[in-house]
């Protein structure tokens, strides 16, 4: 166990190391190597256990977050820098008892990472980037990114990626089939990708209730926005920010999901070149429409 360590990880040892990072005082002032898993167990008797990044770093090895307390929780803060989790880099959220499991700041993935069943891996990202340019989101646990910006250039998400109050922009690059959650309040860049959707999820899990995307100038849709709710007291709403207008392009869909919940909302300015599909639950639409070619069904 190292307490309040500057950690080095100066060679890629022959066979798997496994070390453990107790408490809150432990700093890594390298890049981490294949065949080293730095183990963070928030315990009774460290508390929560921290692992803080000053300069920009790179994951080639496992980097796994756990709570042996139900009292304590498990974090990385990345104050300055990015970390980047290489196409060999795992970070992953293990059960174990309660309490949360996060990673704070600036975070480039290119590897995977997981939360394991039951568990969600909390990315705060208020004024940084989640940036998703590879790898995998896996595990069935969920990854919950809040605030900052959501950027998904590449890579595929078999898991759990929910967003709350982040700035989502999904580049034409991205090829695997995938979805993203947006729960709560957040906005919309561009959905470049014919195979992304992006579901506003009105859920019931706190800071989230009603759920809201907001397209910002200049915003397109060549994928899927869906409206759903997972909560029967909460409604999804689609709106544009002041001045702008969405453009569901001819290969973009906004559809509505029967799922529980309340209405489904469209509101401000939309230009329909695609689809727009609410046969399944009754769509609400206020504001200013310009059917351009598309289909409304």
């Amino acid at each position: 166990y190292l307490l309040g360590s500057q950690v080095k990880v100066t060679a890629s040892p022959a066979q798997p190391a496994n070390v453990y990072l107790a408490g809150a005082g432990n700093h890594l002032v390298t890049d981490n190597l294949a065949n080293v898993t730095l183990s963070l167990p928030a315990t009774g008797g460290w508390g929560n256990a921290l692992l803080t990044i000053d300069q920009a770093a790179t994951n080639h090895g496992t980097i796994s977050l756990t709570s042996w307390h139900g009292s304590y929780g498990a974090g990385i803060a990345i104050p300055s820098g990015v970390l980047t989790n290489a196409a060999d880099g795992l970070i992953q959220a293990v059960t174990g008892d309660g309490n949360y499991r996060s990673i704070t700041g600036n975070l480039t993935n290119f590897g995977t990472i997981s939360a394991e069943g039951g568990i969600v891996l909390d990315v705060y990202s208020a004024s940084a980037t989640f940036a998703l340019a590879g790898g995998a989101i896996a595990g069935p646990g969920a990854v919950a990114v809040h605030d900052g910006q959501t950027v998904y250039r590449a890579g595929e998400i078999p898991g759990t990626l929910r967003t709350y109050g982040t700035q989502l922009a999904i580049a034409d690059s991205v090829t695997a089939t995938a979805t993203i959650y947006a729960r709560a309040n957040n906005t919309l860049v561009k959905n470049a990708s014919p195979q992304v959707t992006v579901a506003i999820e009105a859920a019931g899990d706190p800071g989230s209730g009603n759920s809201v995307l907001t397209a910002l100038p200049g915003a397109y849709n060549r994928g899927t926005i869906a409206l759903e709710s997972s909560h029967g007291s909460y409604f999804p709403t689609l709106t544009t920010a002041s001045g702008a207008t969405l453009r569901n392009t001819p290969t973009g869909r906004i559809v509505s999901w029967a799922t529980q919940g309340n209405a489904r909302t469209i509101t401000g300015s939309l230009v329909n070149q695609g689809t727009i599909d609410a046969t399944e639950i009754t769509t609400t639409f206020t504001g200013t429409f310009d059917s351009a070619g598309g289909q409304q069904v």
